[in-house]
């Protein structure tokens, strides 16, 4: 059986969790600002 992780590797691990979220986060609102970006260009070139 496994021994349970001690506290400073969880503290790693947690540290870990945290910049992969932030990474995430900053590429779905990469994302989405390409969206829409790219919306309102197809409703400018749909209005022509």
């Amino acid at each position: 059986m496994r021994e349970p992780l001690d506290e400073k590797t969880m503290l790693e691990i947690l540290e870990l969790a945290k910049e992969a979220e932030q990474k995430a986060r900053e590429t779905s609102e990469l994302a989405t600002a390409i969206a829409l970006k790219y919306q309102k260009r197809m409703r400018e070139i749909r209005v022509r």
